[in-house]
């Protein structure tokens, strides 16, 4: 059994392509151990003792016969493993092999063109340790034809072959060159070759040979660009291409019917992409339209290059494009989805999404993001029906889950939520945003040390994370642990300079600290990054308060109101500036207007009641802090300010039942000093 449990362990690390050599060492102890147990079992059979009367009992012949089976099965999972691991290796190495026929003219006379061909093409090639050149020594003719040359290709474990021939007459030389990929690339255009028909002086003096090494030169290298680019070396595979545009041929002479030189630039356009230099990949891309202005897929990638710079309306025309020239093409109506739905033109992302699908109903990806549409609309049920069937399609699709957690939490289904989380985790432990998603929820949950833990374990995972220090600070904040927030605020900026919302959150954190100018510095740099931050002008604005500056936090107040007219903490917050200055019917108007948004807002109740109480309107104010308590039983102030108004209106004994039950209250919100404010007051009571 553990034999067998090392080698699943070693086969799953070898589907994966890890082919170092812990997967080598744990393939052969397996593969010994099961060789060794077959082995001892086929050879202990039951045998006459040395008395030759006592039978000697070992294993019978049935499971002798089955060890036999399993000698047979070892045996043959070990070729498939050893040609598994050949296979990765030769893919991580890349080791390309151009093995290179004789090329024989039919009229018997060697003039050198193979010696030429592999002269040229180890020089150019020279460079690279990727790749080799061969002489096959042996010629493959016309009548043998590819099946041949691919034969012989395979058993010198080539992955390339060029062969062909020549003939010649008085005047002209007709040559036939084939370019024969053994191992058919999953990027690689078919490459069609044509009869080039020259001058034979151009034979004689070598000129036919040099141009045909260049252009094999360039296919080769074209080839093993591809190469490098299907095992994700994009500087290698940029290299590669880029060697390559140095051996161009010319297109009325190659022998090549598709050169492919829009193919080339559009490829290394990806690796571009990959390595993050976008604005090198939309370069090429643009290079190859230039050639191919219908290469629809040029379009495509163009169009994402674009998204992923921010130039949603360059993409979409992109996306566009491609649909013009192919209605059919689920991938631009995903594509320009996505960024109608980065545009927030939700609509029009779900059209393009619904369009997709029924081109291509079994697309589990495009379900995800229309799901990620109506989730956006709020319509959370769509959402989850999408999410759902994505998950029937691809059971394994980790993001879905964690965005259908995302759903069932904003609905409430907070169990859901977390169970959904769980299975992103359990199917990719590697998989950051779903610990930060989970520590969202427990976040929001006031978990506080639960959702930091989560959210070091998606910082672990990708430490370029800006929105997970970004919560993680919030969560430190709520913890009062406003050092330790102040550190991930500032880390996530390093990564993200332009984070309105971290500059925002920080300033919120240096307000909390009592460094109002440090708060007043942040809010300003999240406004010039995002104008139209109605939250940032209100936490502005209630640092200008707390300084004193009250003209300046009502017109920060304002403005937020303007961005957001339904935005009962701004009324409030307004309220309770006008308090202030002792405009108090500006402040009760505020907070009606604060009231009418969120009727349960009890800090509001309070505020307007203390107001009614500084116009000595005691029963209007009386009645506030009934309502201010109604909603929140546990809200010491309301008590300790009615008690007052109690007092004020000759009711002793109620004054000091609400003093009583703040101080409880204060006591046990381990509000010290409120608490010993409100016991000198009850004490001063009790004396009168």
């Amino acid at each position: 059994m553990a034999s067998c449990a090392i080698i699943a362990v070693g086969g799953v690390k070898l589907i994966r392509g890890e082919t170092e050599q812990l997967t080598v060492i744990l393939l052969a102890v397996g593969f010994v151990g099961l060789l060794s147990i077959c082995l001892y079992i086929w050879l202990k059979r039951s045998r006459i003792d040395g008395s030759g009367d006592t039978l000697v009992k070992h294993y019978g012949k049935k499971t002798r016969r089955l060890a036999l089976l399993g000698l047979f099965a070892v045996a043959l999972l070990m070729v498939l493993s050893s040609g598994g691991w050949y296979h990765w290796q030769n893919l991580q190495k890349n080791q390309v092999v151009v093995l290179v026929a004789d090329f024989k003219s039919l009229q018997s006379e060697n003039r050198g063109v193979e010696e030429r061909i592999i002269d040229q093409l180890r020089n150019a090639l020279a460079e690279y340790d990727d790749v080799e050149v061969q002489a096959l020594n042996e010629e493959i003719t016309a009548q043998e034809g590819s099946k041949v040359a691919r034969a012989k290709g395979e058993k010198h474990y080539a992955d390339i072959v060029l062969w062909g021939w020549y003939q010649e007459t008085d005047s002209h030389v007709q040559v036939t060159v084939k370019f024969e990929v053994l191992e058919k690339l999953r990027l690689l255009p078919s490459v069609q070759t044509k009869p080039l028909i020259q001058p034979i002086a151009k034979l004689e003096h070598f000129e036919i040979q040099t141009q045909l090494s260049q252009e094999m030169s360039y296919l080769t290298l074209f080839t093993i660009g591809l190469v490098r680019l299907e095992a994700e070396d994009y500087e290698g595979a940029i290299e590669r291409f880029t060697k390559a545009l140095e051996f161009v041929p010319d297109a009325e002479q190659a022998i090549a019917q598709n050169t492919a030189i829009e193919a080339l630039y559009f490829h290394r356009g990806n690796a571009y992409y990959y390595k993050g230099e976008l604005d090198l990949a939309l370069a090429d891309f643009t290079q190859a339209l230039n050639i191919n202005p219908e290469f629809a897929n040029t379009y495509n990638n163009r169009g994402i290059v674009y998204s992923d710079k921010g130039e949603l309306d360059k993409a979409i025309a992109d996306f566009t494009q491609a649909l013009n020239i192919n209605l059919e093409d689920a991938y631009a109506y995903n594509n320009r989805g996505n960024a109608y739905r980065k545009k927030g033109e939700l609509d029009l992302a779900i059209t393009d999404f619904t369009q997709a699908l029924n081109i291509n109903p079994e697309d589990a990806l495009v379900y995800n993001n229309r799901g990620n549409a109506y989730f956006d609309k709020g319509e959370l049920d769509n959402a989850i029906a999408d999410y759902n069937q994505a998950l029937k399609i691809s059971p394994e699709f980790a993001e879905v889950y964690s965005h259908r957690g995302n759903a069932y939490f904003d609905k409430g289904e907070l169990d859901n939520a977390i169970a959904d989380y769980n299975q992103a985790i359990k199917i990719n432990p590697e998989y950051a945003a779903a610990y930060y998603n989970r520590g969202s929820h427990y976040h929001k949950q006031g978990e506080l040390d639960v959702a930091i833990a989560d959210y070091n374990q998606a910082l672990k995972i990708n430490p370029e994370y800006a929105d997970a220090y970004n919560n993680r600070g919030l969560a430190y904040s709520d913890k009062g642990e406003l050092d330790l927030a102040i550190a991930d605020y500032n880390q996530a900026l390093s990564i993200n300079p332009e984070y309105a919302r971290a500059y925002h959150n920080r300033g919120n954190a240096y307000k909390n600290k009592g460094k109002l100018d440090l708060a007043i510095t942040d809010f300003n740099l999240a406004l010039k990054i995002n104008p139209e931050s109605a939250k940032t002008y209100n936490s502005r604005g209630g640092t200008y308060s707390d300084k004193g500056e009250l003209d300046l936090a009502i017109v920060d107040f304002t403005q937020a109101l303007h961005i957001n007219p339904e935005y009962a903490k701004a009324y409030y917050n307004r309220g309770n500036a006008h308090g202030k200055k002792g405009e108090l019917d500006l402040a009760i108007a505020d907070y009606n207007l604060a009231l009418h948004i969120n009727p349960e807002y009890a800090e509001v109740y309070n505020n307007r009641g203390t107001a009614y109480g500084s116009k000595g309107e005691l029963d209007k104010a009386i009645a506030d802090y009934n309502q201010a308590i109604k909603i929140n039983p546990e809200y010491a102030e309301p008590y300790s300010i009615r008690g007052i108004a109690y007092y004020l209106l000759g009711d002793k004994q109620k004054a000091i039942q609400d003093l009583k039950k703040a101080a409880k209250l204060y006591a046990e919100q381990r509000n010290t000093t409120k608490q010993q404010r409100v016991l000198e007051l009850l004490k001063q009571l009790q004396q009168d």
